[in-house]
Parts: C-alpha cells; sequence; structure tokens
C-alpha cells in the first residue's frame, strides 16, 4: 500500500515547487511518483489549497440512526 502524504509534506512540495526547485528534486526528497507531484500540483493550481474536496472519499454505508439501532441491538445481547 502507498504511504499517505501529509497536508504539511503537500504544503513543502508547493513552496518548493513555487520556489524553483526542480521537480525531480522535489520528487526524490519526498519519495514520491511523478504522478503524485504533479496531482498534487494540479489540484493547489485549480483549488488554490492543497486540501481534499468536501465530500471526497468512501460513502458510509450507514447513517447515523441505522448506526444506533445496531448499537442498542448489540447491547441487548
Amino acid at each position: 500500500m502507498a504511504k499517505h502524504i501529509t497536508k504539511e509534506d503537500k504544503i513543502k512540495i508547493v513552496t518548493l515547487k513555487e520556489a524553483g526547485v526542480k521537480n525531480l528534486e522535489i520528487m526524490n526528497k519526498f519519495k514520491i511518483s511523478k504522478a503524485t507531484f504533479f496531482r498534487i500540483i494540479q489540484r493547489y493550481k485549480l483549488m488554490n489549497n492543497i486540501n481534499r474536496k468536501k465530500g471526497s472519499g468512501r460513502p458510509k454505508i450507514f447513517n447515523e440512526s441505522e448506526i444506533d439501532i445496531i448499537k442498542s441491538k448489540v447491547k441487548k445481547i
């Protein structure tokens, strides 16, 4: 599984890129692939930040009321 890149590292990557450091040097320093590097830079250029979009990620299987029902049934056991 690939390593997770922290928000701090993403900020450092963008800062180094804007400071004129070569792409290959940044990729080697953070041990990231070319695709990951350019995805971080592209997201920064499009949205002017490095955060994920709200609502991105895997959707939840159960909503809050369903979770409460499951918890109450488990407590009865």
